[in-house]
């Protein structure tokens, strides 16, 4: 047999393939659940194909299933019982065949075929599929390098002019010609269908390259990317949300950012006489900015990809003016919701919106939430904690900070009464700040939103419980024998610069501060089975080189050595050990000329520091005391601190004979 050029015999020519199981997927892209429709494989004498029975397997659940059933179940297609009232039209299944299992047998086999004829799929869809795949060959070749290659050069083609005023450049139509942009026409159209599908290779980087710059090279291409973005049906979400590839939807998102942002874009401002502000002018890029807004409804489907869309809004929000912009949008309740949604009220509605979430929120399992955090961090600073309650916020002017709503304070000052740490007492824990390093943000991030808390509840009366919720939940994340310990203490670094140059304001600051490292030094004698002993070092050392005016950071730190540095000389990590003595040797010299630590205080903290020293080498060397590090040794321990024993004498004399110990009462002295 000879059909389209290929010799077939006879025998592989009456091979045919019966149906007898079905993989079926319900769900989304990001979720779902699979079960299947499995025909019985045993043998049934005499009982007819069409009659053999079909079993649903849905995980625990097995259970008969009829063949006649499988065009509703399989197929795919619009729903056919819908609620009107709920749905304009009717909406798609949510399942449809995965996968199909066909088992080969001879054409004259006695066993029949399994699916009869009337259970094929209709002509149309028969028709429509044919279609598909027709389409998919004649699109073949647009995937191809040669084709972006081509676009892209196309792109750089473009004249670069900033002659025209951006407000003067509308486009009214997509379809309206335009001669000079027709390569930036060409250029989005091929970005979205082609590029975002791509993998991201060189030939797609330059591509997305050649496009910011034909987007950014006159007022007219970046009026009419703006009117792409509104006028294509479902563009921003399809860009940012729906595209499964990472890449390309970082492009997106840098791609949307810089054109919202230019230096022509945000400032042009009109007076408002009705309520006497200044309003933004290019009504264009405000209806964009709250197309993407209201995105963050509908983020939670696509909660696996939603990363790129913070990133997009984070990027906007560095221009003040449409931060103000997001936040009247209500963007801050947005994000705080799907940030804190595991801990809202439950006895209250949830935010317009939000009627539900549709992803999990476990240790095992959860959204990343780092942009997110991002964007949170350049939205708050904008607001001011008012005196009075506020349930809705009112139009300002953009040069003007927004209040910070009811709702919104809610979410930012959830306290929890648990046990504190290091502590006999029970106290107020804010949930909010403990979350922030739960869920790995940046450093400056988190130290731009604690500092705004703390500076907010410091300038405003009847704030005391809230602030100290946010310093226990500094206190507790900074435990030495926790998981993000490192990241707590480069937040506190962070956190000692102020926030204004007020002199009171500064004052207030700085107490804060140093009350702050009081409660944290508390952790200092729990640092000898700590694997956080090097940051603690690092920690206090820049806390000490921080404090040069003689605020009382210093003498915080002076007082604090005779409980951290024992603890860390005989510390189970040999590197805590090398930079503890290193630190001790380095500073202790500098009491002598250092103004801003008393001499009295000097002397005690170091004779205090001497009988530690001397008690704690001793225990060591009567193995009261045990480094569990396998190659610690008492030529690689001890002589540390035979050093910083003589260099203490050295220093300030009057130390030994004030100690209770000496270095004589040490039973075995090991030579340096």
């Amino acid at each position: 047999m000879v059909e389209q050029g290929i010799v077939q015999s006879s025998e592989e020519s009456q091979i045919m393939y019966d149906l007898v199981g079905v993989l079926v997927h319900t769900g989304t892209a990001e979720s779902g659940h699979y079960y299947s429709y499995i025909r019985d494989p045993r043998p049934h004498p005499g009982v007819p194909e069409t009659q053999v029975q079909w079993y649903e397997f849905n995980d625990s659940e097995v259970k008969p299933w009829k063949i006649e059933e499988l065009d509703h179940w399989c197929y795919g297609g619009p729903e056919p019982s819908y609620d009107p009232a709920y749905f304009q039209e009717a909406p798609n299944k949510s399942y449809s065949a995965y996968m199909l299992f066909y088992r080969k047998r001879p054409k004259n086999s006695a066993m029949s075929a399994i699916m009869p004829h009337t259970l094929m799929p209709p002509s149309e869809v028969k028709q429509k599929v044919q279609l598909c795949n027709d389409e998919f060959v004649r699109k073949y070749v647009l995937f191809g390098e040669d084709l972006t290659t081509f676009v892209a050069n196309l792109l750089r083609s473009m004249p670069k002019s900033e002659s025209s005023p951006l407000e003067d450049c509308e486009v009214v139509s997509l379809d309206t010609p335009i001669s000079a942009l027709y390569p930036l026409v060409l250029g989005l159209q091929v970005y979205r269908l082609i590029v975002t599908r791509l993998e991201f290779r060189s030939s797609v980087e330059k591509f997305c390259t050649a496009l910011k710059a034909a987007v950014r090279s006159s007022p007219a291409a970046r009026h009419y990317f703006y009117a792409w973005l509104l006028k294509t049906p479902g563009c921003l979400k399809d860009l940012l949300l729906v595209n499964n590839n990472d890449k390309s939807r970082s492009q997106s998102a840098q791609l949307i950012a810089t054109a919202l942002i230019g230096e022509e874009v945000a400032r042009p401002r009109s007076y408002n006489p009705e309520n006497g502000v200044d309003v933004l002018d290019l009504e264009i890029v405000r209806t964009i900015i709250g197309d993407l807004a209201g995105l963050i409804y509908s983020a939670a489907d696509h909660w696996r990809t939603w990363n790129e869309y913070f990133e997009t809004l984070a990027l906007i929000a560095n221009d003040p003016d449409w931060a103000k912009l997001l936040i009247d949008e209500n963007m801050v309740i947005g994000c705080c919701y799907h940030y804190m949604h595991i801990h809202f009220n439950r006895n209250r509605l949830p935010p317009r919106g939000f009627p539900r979430l549709k992803y999990p929120d476990s240790e095992r399992l959860r959204p990343n939430y780092r942009r997110l955090v991002t964007l949170l961090s350049r939205l708050l600073p904008l607001h001011v904690i008012p005196e009075e309650s506020v349930t809705e916020r009112n139009y300002q002017s953009p040069d003007q900070l927004s209040v910070l709503v009811d709702a919104e304070f809610e979410f930012l000052f959830l306290d929890w009464d648990v046990d504190l740490p290091i502590a006999t007492r029970r106290g107020s824990f804010n949930v909010f700040v403990h979350r922030l390093f739960d869920t790995s943000a940046e450093i400056n991030d988190i130290s731009r939103i604690v500092r705004w808390m703390l500076s907010e509840t410091l300038s405003r009366n009847g704030l005391n419980d809230q602030k100290i919720g946010v310093i226990n939940a500094l206190l507790r994340q900074t435990d030495p024998n926790g998981i993000f310990t490192a990241d707590a203490l480069d937040v506190m670094v962070k956190l000692m610069d102020t926030p204004n140059d007020e002199e009171g304001e500064v004052a207030k600051w700085r107490g804060l501060m140093l009350f702050t490292l009081k409660r944290i030094s508390a952790w200092n004698a729990h640092l000898r089975d700590s694997i956080f002993g090097t940051e603690y070092i690092a920690f206090w050392r820049s806390i000490y080189d921080f404090d040069s005016r003689g605020e009382g950071f210093r003498g915080l730190v002076v007082q604090q050595l005779p409980i951290l540095l024992p603890n860390l000389l005989y510390s189970n990590e040999s590197l805590a050990r090398e930079k503890a003595a290193g630190w001790a040797m380095e500073i202790i010299p500098q009491f002598l000329e250092d103004e801003t630590v008393a001499e009295t205080l000097a002397t005690r903290s170091l004779a205090e520091l001497f009988t530690k020293l001397c008690w704690h080498t001793e225990l060591f060397l009567e193995r009261k005391i045990t480094i569990s590090e396998r190659y610690a040794t008492v030529q690689s321990v001890v002589p540390p601190v035979l050093v910083i024993l003589r260099l203490i004498v050295i220093t300030f004399p009057g130390v030994q004979e004030s100690a209770e110990k000496n270095i004589e009462s040490i039973p075995v002295v090991t030579p340096c």
